[in-house]
Protein backbone atom coordinates (compact mmCIF):
# COMPACT_ATOMS: atom_id res chain seq x y z
CA UNK A 1 0.00 0.00 0.00
CA UNK A 2 0.91 3.46 -1.10
CA UNK A 3 -0.18 6.97 0.74
CA UNK A 4 0.80 10.29 1.44
CA UNK A 5 -0.67 12.94 3.83
CA UNK A 6 -1.95 16.52 1.98
CA UNK A 7 -0.60 17.85 5.46
CA UNK A 8 1.77 16.30 7.20
CA UNK A 9 0.70 18.34 10.29
CA UNK A 10 -2.93 17.09 10.06
CA UNK A 11 -3.86 13.06 10.14
CA UNK A 12 -6.96 13.61 8.61
CA UNK A 13 -5.26 14.03 5.33
CA UNK A 14 -3.89 10.79 4.89
CA UNK A 15 -5.34 9.72 1.24
CA UNK A 16 -4.49 6.32 -0.27
CA UNK A 17 -2.42 6.56 -3.83
CA UNK A 18 -2.55 4.49 -7.06
CA UNK A 19 0.51 3.18 -7.45
CA UNK A 20 -0.07 2.98 -11.18
CA UNK A 21 -1.49 6.49 -11.64
CA UNK A 22 0.86 8.32 -9.54
CA UNK A 23 0.26 11.43 -11.59
CA UNK A 24 -3.18 11.64 -10.26
CA UNK A 25 -2.19 12.15 -6.67
CA UNK A 26 1.64 14.27 -7.29
CA UNK A 27 1.06 15.85 -10.62
CA UNK A 28 1.17 15.40 -14.54
CA UNK A 29 4.12 13.89 -15.42
CA UNK A 30 5.23 11.71 -12.10
CA UNK A 31 5.42 8.05 -12.58
CA UNK A 32 7.49 5.07 -10.80
CA UNK A 33 10.63 4.57 -12.26
CA UNK A 34 12.30 1.38 -9.99
CA UNK A 35 12.45 0.55 -6.47
CA UNK A 36 15.80 -1.16 -5.11
CA UNK A 37 15.42 -3.40 -1.42
CA UNK A 38 18.79 -4.66 0.51
CA UNK A 39 18.87 -6.39 3.09
CA UNK A 40 20.98 -4.87 5.99
CA UNK A 41 22.60 -4.90 9.98
CA UNK A 42 21.66 -1.02 10.08
CA UNK A 43 19.58 -0.08 12.66
CA UNK A 44 16.39 0.67 12.12
CA UNK A 45 15.74 4.41 11.36
CA UNK A 46 13.56 5.83 13.86
CA UNK A 47 12.53 9.42 14.16
CA UNK A 48 9.01 9.36 13.10
CA UNK A 49 7.04 11.03 16.04
CA UNK A 50 9.33 14.14 15.15
CA UNK A 51 8.13 14.29 11.70
CA UNK A 52 4.24 13.71 12.64
CA UNK A 53 3.65 16.08 15.47
CA UNK A 54 -0.04 13.93 15.89
CA UNK A 55 1.94 11.08 16.14
CA UNK A 56 0.87 10.56 20.19
CA UNK A 57 -2.48 12.41 19.87
CA UNK A 58 -4.19 14.12 20.05
CA UNK A 59 -6.65 12.25 18.18
CA UNK A 60 -9.21 14.19 16.28
CA UNK A 61 -11.57 11.98 14.50
CA UNK A 62 -12.06 10.12 18.15
CA UNK A 63 -15.26 11.10 20.03
CA UNK A 64 -15.44 10.92 23.69
CA UNK A 65 -18.68 8.94 24.99
CA UNK A 66 -17.39 9.25 28.61
CA UNK A 67 -15.68 6.81 31.08
CA UNK A 68 -12.27 6.62 28.94
CA UNK A 69 -14.29 5.30 25.55
CA UNK A 70 -14.23 7.10 22.93
CA UNK A 71 -15.55 6.25 19.11
CA UNK A 72 -13.67 6.25 16.06
CA UNK A 73 -15.39 8.50 14.01
CA UNK A 74 -13.74 7.89 10.81
CA UNK A 75 -16.14 6.66 8.02
CA UNK A 76 -13.87 5.65 5.21
CA UNK A 77 -12.82 2.40 5.13
CA UNK A 78 -9.33 3.77 5.03
CA UNK A 79 -7.90 3.97 8.47
CA UNK A 80 -4.35 3.96 9.31
CA UNK A 81 -2.62 4.57 12.57
CA UNK A 82 1.32 4.66 13.98
CA UNK A 83 1.32 0.71 14.36
CA UNK A 84 0.85 0.62 10.24
CA UNK A 85 4.24 2.75 10.34
CA UNK A 86 6.23 0.92 13.47
CA UNK A 87 5.46 -2.58 11.43
CA UNK A 88 8.35 -5.20 12.44
CA UNK A 89 10.00 -2.77 14.60
CA UNK A 90 9.70 -4.63 18.13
Amino acid sequence: MLARFRDINDPKTLERVDPKNLAASFGPGVTHVGAHAELTNAPVTTGIAKRLPWWNGPFPWLKPLGNGVYVDTRTDTFKINKVAFKRGIP
